[in-house]
């Protein structure tokens, strides 16, 4: 410990190596800096100013001749670099013609989403749109009650207030009342005569009857026309007299008596009675001595057609319930479809045929017919199929039939259309 304190002294006692001018001169190890200049305010306004106009693609503010000038760069003029942009914006338009136009400054908004309800008039806007979309789409008034859509409604306008069950009822309401007016003034403003077509059909889910009738006619553009003018729920008997006057009171309502050329209707015996009932009021009453009334075409071949399919009906069935078998099982389905695609057949999706649209049955025998090949090797590998099979002479009867059925099928498709008239090829 002494031998170590008795060196230390040694050391600090010793002279210094270097003079003491070269001490005083001897530079420190880190060089002194400047803190760094923050621009005068009138260089922050000059570069604000560059930053918003084009009046400083005229003037040069760093030109050697004059450093603390701002110089016009066509004429040479300096002004001070505390010369406000009017002045300069002045000088170009006076000497050199050069208008600078006023620069828009755009300020940040904050965009927060608003959740407070709209106004009443928006808010009606938007029950209007609601209530198309319903009646359009035929979405039940229990869709505002949906989970799923009042979170898209939430989602996509927050500040929108879907309607309750009750109120959207009263509001499609309202719209079908307003759109019937809206229909008695377009009626109000055919030219000439109107054509009616008839049907009446009966709901499978609780057997309510309804009475459908659609006016044709021809615009002033002598473009053919047609909507649905009204459907009627029918409670009463569908006797003659209950379907006669209700006819009757949609003619009264809508102004028609006098337009009403034709009602064409189905060849039911009952639709037949309403046609020449409708007949004798508009006569007795001298509003319309023209009318008259129309068995459609179409439907009389649907019963010549039908007749006619009685005779083969054995092969029929048999077929029937091979599309059904087809039509049910899925695995049979891609057999079929797979054989089919190995035969370069085209797959074509089993249809069933429906008893009131005979044409129903030759599309789904048509089918039949395409995918027959197909259809026979398939029973080969399926005993299910094999069974449901009709016979070689069966089938050939079957053929025989779609010859003579096609023409009809093709008379059915060009009777039923709407755009064109169709009374003088009959």
């Amino acid at each position: 410990m002494f031998f170590r304190f008795k060196n230390f002294l040694q050391k600090s006692q010793e002279p210094s190596q270097e003079s003491p001018q070269e001490a005083f001169h001897k530079p420190s190890q880190e060089p002194f800096q400047e803190p760094p200049q923050e621009p005068s305010q009138e260089e922050d306004n000059i570069k604000k100013a560059k930053t918003y106009s084009d009046t400083w693609h005229y003037f040069n503010t760093q030109d050697p001749q004059y450093p603390t000038k701002v110089v016009c760069q066509k004429c040479k003029q300096t002004y001070s670099k505390s010369t406000g942009i009017s002045t300069l914006k002045e000088h170009l338009k006076k000497v050199h013609g050069i208008v600078i136009d006023k620069i828009k400054k755009t300020q940040t908004k904050l965009n927060f989403p608003r959740v407070d309800p709209w106004p009443k008039e928006e808010m009606l806007v938007r029950d209007q749109v609601l209530v198309e979309w319903i009646t359009v789409d035929l979405q039940p008034f229990s869709v505002v009650t949906n989970n799923q859509f009042i979170n898209l409604v939430n989602i996509l306008d927050p500040r929108y207030r879907l309607p309750g069950k009750t109120s959207i009822k009263e509001k499609v309401v309202d719209h079908f009342d307003n759109m019937r007016k809206n229909i008695k003034l377009d009626v109000d403003k055919i030219p000439g005569k109107v054509s009616l077509t008839s049907d009446m059909w009966t709901s499978m889910l609780n057997n309510n009857s309804f009475l459908g009738l659609t006016i044709h006619f021809i615009d002033q553009e002598w473009n053919m026309q047609h909507f649905l003018l009204d459907i009627i729920s029918f409670n009463d008997r569908h006797n003659t007299i209950n379907i006669t006057n209700t006819i009757m009171s949609v003619l009264a309502e809508f102004k028609i008596k006098e337009k009403v050329l034709a009602l064409t209707t189905d060849n039911a015996t009952t639709m037949l009675a309403v046609g020449r009932s409708i007949a004798e009021k508009l006569d007795d009453d001298g509003i319309n001595s023209t009318f008259g009334h129309y068995c459609c075409a179409a439907h009389i071949l649907n019963l010549a057609a039908q007749q006619g399919l009685e005779l083969i009906d054995n092969a029929v069935i048999k077929v029937r319930q091979l599309m059904i078998k087809i039509k049910n099982s899925v695995i049979i389905s891609d057999e079929l479809r797979k054989l089919c695609k190995c035969a370069k057949i085209n797959y074509l999706r089993p249809e069933l045929d429906v008893q009131t649209r005979w044409n129903s049955t030759f599309n789904m025998l048509k089918k039949m017919e395409k995918m027959w090949n197909g259809v026979r090797m398939l029973a080969v590998r399926n005993q299910e199929v094999q069974m449901l099979m009709p016979t070689e002479e069966e089938w050939k009867i079957i053929e025989e039939t779609m010859i003579i059925l096609e023409p009809l099928e093709r008379a059915t498709v060009y009777l039923s259309a709407a755009q064109y008239p169709t009374i003088a090829d009959i």
